[in-house]
């Protein structure tokens, strides 16, 4: 029962919203019509009028959105200006991290030959033999 009762307001409720709107529209109409439909000098100099107006109101509107059009345009360009500076910023940090990445990997190289070379003093002596004449030394295990 409640929910018919809920279906029968709602219902309800949209048709009286619907005779309003179609209310306003009615009155909306009549006025244009009593504005526009006369003949007598008197409606045709507030016809001229109430359409100066409108078109007075109708640019000012156009300026304004012209105006914002603009504004957006000039942060999207802004944004897109931004972005692509952090694309810069990122493609450089990448190239930092790589070469910072292939740095480690050579020390690291160098110290596992270090500590074999360690284990075995001939093969050190050998290597820096070899280093001092720009041959580097291939050692393994």
């Amino acid at each position: 029962f409640t929910m018919l009762r809920n279906m029968q307001e709602n219902s309800n409720s949209c048709l009286l919203k619907k005779v309003k709107k179609e209310k306003k529209q009615l009155e909306y109409e009549n006025e244009q019509s009593l504005i526009f439909s006369q003949n007598s000098f008197f409606t045709k100099s507030k016809k001229v009028q109430y359409l100066l107006k409108k078109n007075t109101e109708l640019k000012q509107e156009k300026a304004t959105l012209n105006s914002l059009v603009h504004d957006l345009n000039r942060a999207v360009a802004e944004e897109q200006n931004h972005n692509s500076k952090l694309k810069s910023e990122v493609s450089y940090l990448n190239k930092l991290v790589n070469e910072k990445k292939r740095q480690f990997e050579l020390i690291k190289e160098k110290y596992v030959l270090i500590l074999n070379l360690a284990k075995n003093p001939r093969k050190l002596i050998e290597y820096y033999k070899n280093n001092n004449k720009g041959r580097g030394l291939s050692y393994e295990g």
